[in-house]
């Protein structure tokens, strides 16, 4: 997935995994590769590669025992017991050294193209997994536009994170922000209605984490997403055969102008452990009779929980429907919400659980997984606003 979202990550990717079992600058190759990940993470472009080997090997070092680096692969890998094929490895890391080199700029130039020249004053969010997707972009629509977007990456001190955050919101601000999986929670970009995933995530939590950034709960206008998908990816073949399957066990039930809306709750009780195993048993796609065959299931068994709990909130006071689905937030309401929640809660949903469908198309925003009863409220309103007649954008 990493070679997915841009040239610069994969070969970061196999950076690192070559750092992982202790590979050395005495390899020509791994020498070679580092030096063509400069600038990374906003170092200087003159950076020693001996200087920036000390620094990506800290950065896996640190991943390998706090896991808190937001914007490199997860360290899962038992490294003890793994070990690459070292002339497979070297071939891996020359082709992406001599990628690196030659093409970086196509998918950005596809994108401004197909996309970011036509939005004309609008500002947009831009949203990558990898640190090196993220400043290759920011790179790329510097030289583009003469101006410098904001950025959200990681090891980025509060009060950096928050300075970029203001200039984006200032209407002379930034047109574009960017950023990696640091900025996607905690963060309110509700001045852009456009979003753009310039990748897509194994862990389909994140796509939903993004898209609230800029579509928080009780939020009444329409947003428009965009997701940049690579050909042959596992995850585009794996949404089309669940979108399909969809299509098939619920199109005599729900509108199809209301699919979007059933697409984005059904995938939400998705499990996102059982949709990675699948995506990461072979590199591309298609997905294999039997991968089908698992990820159809997972989809049927997230229509007959999503239809469970439709009914069981169908069922509810009448005043407690519609303050869920209207976002009320006054001292009665909440005692409302607060006895739904708790009955739901009890009964049907898991609290780790959460996704959004890869479209090109307007969005009404799904909500984050609750984390407790109390949160629970915004949940119950997101599996229920969809299916009611959309909200039309905002004058």
């Amino acid at each position: 997935q990493w070679a997915s979202s841009s040239v610069q990550a994969g070969l970061g990717y196999l950076v690192r995994q070559a750092i992982r079992v202790d590979w050395t600058l005495e390899d020509g190759t791994l020498r070679d590769a580092v030096a063509a990940l400069r600038p990374y993470r906003l170092g200087d472009p003159r950076e020693s590669v001996s200087g920036l080997f000390a620094r990506i090997r800290r950065e896996v070092q640190r991943q390998s025992t706090d896991r808190d680096v937001e914007d490199i692969e997860d360290d899962t890998e038992d490294i003890e017991s793994w070990e690459p094929d070292p002339v497979f490895l070297r071939n891996l890391l020359r082709n992406g050294t001599e990628l690196a080199n030659s093409c970086t700029d196509r998918k950005w130039d596809a994108l401004w193209n197909e996309l970011l020249q036509a939005v004309g004053d609008e500002k947009v969010v831009l949203f990558a997994q990898p640190i090196e997707t993220v400043t290759s972009l920011a790179t790329y629509l510097q030289n583009r536009t003469g101006r410098a977007p904001a950025l959200i990456i990681g090891d980025q001190s509060h009060e950096e994170r928050e300075r970029h955050v203001a200039a984006f919101w200032r209407p002379d601000g930034p047109q574009f922000l960017v950023s990696s999986r640091a900025g996607g929670e905690g963060i309110n970009l509700q001045v852009a209605r456009r979003l753009v995933h310039v990748d897509v995530p194994w862990n389909p939590m994140e796509l939903e984490q993004r898209i609230g950034r800029v579509h928080r709960f009780g939020s009444r206008r329409t947003i428009l997403v965009d997701t940049l998908v690579a050909r042959d990816s596992r995850e585009t073949h794996a949404y089309q055969v669940a979108r399909t399957k969809l299509v098939d066990i619920a199109s005599a039930l729900v509108p199809s102008d209301r699919f979007e809306g059933l697409f984005s709750r059904v995938m939400s009780l998705v499990s996102p452990t059982d949709l990675q195993e699948i995506l990461g048993e072979r590199p591309l796609a298609p997905l294999s009779d039997d991968e089908t065959r698992r990820v159809s299931e997972l989809v049927n068994r997230g229509f007959a929980n999503w239809r469970s709990f439709h009914e069981r909130f169908s069922r509810l006071p009448l005043r407690a429907r519609l303050i869920l689905s209207n976002g009320s937030s006054d001292a009665a309401s909440a005692n409302v919400l607060s006895l739904a929640a708790t009955a739901l809660w009890s009964r049907t949903i898991s609290p780790r659980v959460n996704f959004a469908p890869q479209s090109s198309k307007e969005w009404h925003r799904t909500q984050r997984q609750p984390r407790s009863p109390a949160s629970c409220a915004s949940r119950i309103a997101a599996a229920s606003r969809p299916l009611s007649r959309p909200r039309p954008p905002a004058a």
